[in-house]
């Protein structure tokens, strides 16, 4: 009987950790794998953000003009003419369902609202075709381009 226990014993520490090794496995893939999403994503954010950057370096920067308000129509048409950059979404598309396993709550609505805000730059600019009063317009494009460009990704905070 005694052999019996022993064995049993030994056959239940061996089981245990082989368990043991396997969840410690498993915690070490997942964080692998959170760390890969999150990656992916930032590098993403990161391209979008500094096609943004050189968009608004561009228009601010081709004024040539050195009168105040011909500085501002200068630089409204620049925006108003100048094609934004594609947006990238595939990753963030892409890995949806995974989202949760690699983002804090908050995290994932600060990533969204970014994607949201560069197609809503989008439909702004789409939008400016035929706007009368361009001035209103360019003032609330430049400062929605400022803001989104200021806060920056929300992955390197």
């Amino acid at each position: 009987m005694d052999r019996t226990l022993f064995a049993a014993v030994i056959g239940a520490a061996g089981g245990f950790v082989v368990w043991l090794c396997n969840w410690l496995w498993l915690l070490h893939s997942e964080r692998k794998i959170r760390t890969r999403i999150r990656t992916m994503l930032s590098m993403e954010l990161e391209d979008n953000l500094t096609a943004l950057r050189a968009f608004l370096s561009a228009a601010q920067n081709h004024v040539t003009l050195t009168a105040p308000h011909m500085v501002q129509m200068q630089r409204g048409d620049q925006f108003a003419t100048a094609p934004l950059p594609t947006w990238k979404h595939a990753i963030w598309a892409g890995l949806l369902a995974s989202m949760p396993l690699a983002l804090q709550e908050q995290e994932i609505r600060e990533v969204y609202q970014l994607h949201f805000d560069l197609d809503e730059l989008t439909r702004l600019k789409m939008s400016s075709k035929g706007v009368s009063s361009g001035h209103e317009w360019f003032d609330n494009f430049e400062a929605q381009i400022s803001a989104l460009s200021h806060r920056g990704n929300p992955l390197r905070k």
